[in-house]
């Protein structure tokens, strides 16, 4: 498998898991003048070298839309070719992940239970308050250390949050739940892939509620089938 190959493959690893370590966020608000729109991330590599020809196809942005139907997270990549979402219905309280790669569209509903499988290499992070501040995207935004322990060493980064988005448990059900707001700047260690995530935009807009809902053209199936299609579509490209 070539270079290329190989990284589009863990990155989409990567990025179908870092979905599912943000999974239930935004899931409910207190403030209604804050309880609809968007936030915007940038993705940025620490480890890859910004002159490499490879980077040109990674994803460049993360949306995150929110409102009282539910809360979608998509990553678009290769000029469309490449898309991962995770939509939260709460009409249905259903967490779907969607997945198309070149012409082929599938999705899975995911449980707890397969969440948590699927991305374990940072399931043991844990975290430390300091009492740094800085600004991002317009928020107050306060410090925290997280550490990753592993069998080589450990993996220390800073994550930024924020208190002034008015939304309760933002991070339920995710290894960043001992945080109690809103992450504005983390990052993902999971298939020799590190991302780095930083809100560049918090729009308090209406969603329209087709964000919550799955579009047409995808197939359902389950998680593990899921990732054999990852794996048998890239087969048919070697």
């Amino acid at each position: 498998m070539t270079l290329i190959k190989k990284m589009s493959l863990r990155l989409l690893l990567a990025t179908y898991s870092l979905l599912l370590l943000f999974s239930y966020s935004c899931t409910t608000a207190t403030n209604s003048s804050q309880d609809e729109g968007k936030i915007t991330y940038s993705i940025t590599y620490p480890g890859i070298n910004t002159e490499e020809f490879l980077i040109n196809l990674l994803p460049e942005k993360m949306e995150m839309y929110f409102s009282n139907d539910g809360f979608s997270s998509e990553i678009e990549a290769g000029a469309g070719m490449f898309k991962t979402s995770l939509i939260l219905n709460k009409k249905t309280d259903k967490l779907t992940h969607c997945l198309k790669l070149l012409s082929k569209k599938v999705a899975c509903d995911l449980t707890e239970n397969n969440r948590s499988e699927i991305a374990t290499e940072q399931n043991n992070i844990s975290f430390q308050s300091t009492k740094n501040t800085k600004e991002i995207a317009g928020y107050l935004c306060k410090e925290v250390i997280a550490s990753i322990p592993s069998a080589d060493s450990s993996i220390s980064f800073k994550i930024y949050y924020t208190d002034e988005i008015n939304l309760e448990n933002p991070n339920q059900l995710t290894i960043f739940e001992g945080i109690k707001g809103v992450l504005m700047e983390y990052e993902s260690f999971n298939y020799d892939v590190h991302m780095k995530f930083t809100a560049e935009e918090v729009q308090h807009i209406k969603v329209d509620k087709s964000k919550f809902e799955l579009e047409s053209g995808y197939k359902k199936t389950s998680p593990d089938i899921l990732y054999n299609e990852i794996q048998e579509l890239f087969k048919m490209i070697q």
